[in-house]
């Protein structure tokens, strides 16, 4: 009698821990839906604030559906990216001008607009509006110049352009490869990123074909 109900409880401290295991799964499931429903909602508001400092424009009910609905466009087109390309991270960086100085000339600046990273990888959208686009300098004119920049070490960068090496090093990034968007008139909006936290990862050939296949489709969607 008494094993039967050593056995009973060791049944019933079993079915416990199961139980707590699959509500602890849930709140899980539940927690990472929340964070990615808060990660959207930000970068939505994100956007809205650029446009708003660009053009004085407080979009319309309108402008804000056309907006949210280009916006998870091109964050799927991202997600997509990442996966093709193997990236631990890919984002959308848009060029602005965000005011202008005392000598009346434009402050040449870019925002993060839209970002997609690997599970586990920080994101960097929070932190990356309204940056000086000479925190880039090689690599901007890089894209200007070629319409592409592939750095596949970042030590290569170290006697090339010292603040870009600094700003990749500081984001545990060892390789970044960008094509450059153009508007109709052939002017450079804005750009697409890989980066890769080891660089050994890297498949040249698959970045490269991803990148140049869905840089039509940033465009179109850029235009809307």
């Amino acid at each position: 009698m008494r094993r039967d109900k050593k056995e009973d409880n060791k049944e019933e401290r079993a079915n416990k821990k199961e139980d707590n295991m699959e509500n602890r799964f849930d709140e899980m499931l539940e927690l990472i839906k929340k964070q990615n429903e808060e990660y959207q909602k930000q970068q939505s508001e994100m956007i809205n604030k650029i446009i708003t400092g660009i053009t004085n424009h407080v979009p319309s009910k309108d402008d804000n559906s056309r907006l949210t609905q280009v916006t998870e466009e091109i964050d799927l087109v991202l997600n997509q990216l990442l996966k093709e390309t193997g990236a631990d991270r890919v984002n959308l960086v848009q060029y602005h001008n965000g005011g202008h100085g005392i000598n009346k000339q434009a402050f040449l600046k870019m925002s993060m607009t839209n970002e997609q990273v690997k599970f586990g990888v920080k994101a960097f959208i929070q932190e990356s509006k309204d940056q000086f686009r000479s925190m880039l300098s090689f690599f901007i004119k890089e894209l200007n110049d070629n319409g592409e920049c592939y750095i596949s070490d970042l030590e290569d960068l170290q006697n090339i352009d010292n603040s870009m090496y600094d700003y990749m090093r500081s984001k545990g990034v060892e390789a970044k490869f960008g094509i450059a968007l153009r508007d109709h008139d052939g002017t450079v909006i804005a750009f697409v990123s890989a980066e890769f936290i080891n660089k050994q990862l890297v498949d040249l050939n698959k970045v490269d074909r991803a990148l140049k296949d869905s840089r039509k489709v940033f465009e179109t969607l850029l235009s809307l």
